[in-house]
């Protein structure tokens, strides 16, 4: 069975896609603060327990 297009008053409407809009979107509102929380839970577990655990230590080991 063929999909039937949709149209409103004429106008055909597009299929729904992700955008470049939706993208910078999301790596602000997630991505961002959930790496932020992560530096801060390194942070504070090498400021409590003198261990580095964080991805910096291990670039600034090699």
């Amino acid at each position: 069975m063929a999909k039937k297009k949709n149209s409103v008053l004429g106008y055909c409407i597009p299929e729904p896609h992700i955008t470049g809009r939706a993208i910078t979107l999301f790596i602000l509102y997630l991505i961002i603060p959930i790496l932020c929380i992560g530096a801060l839970g390194d942070l504070f577990i090498q400021w409590a327990f003198g261990y580095c655990t964080g991805l910096w230590c291990l670039a600034s080991s090699t």
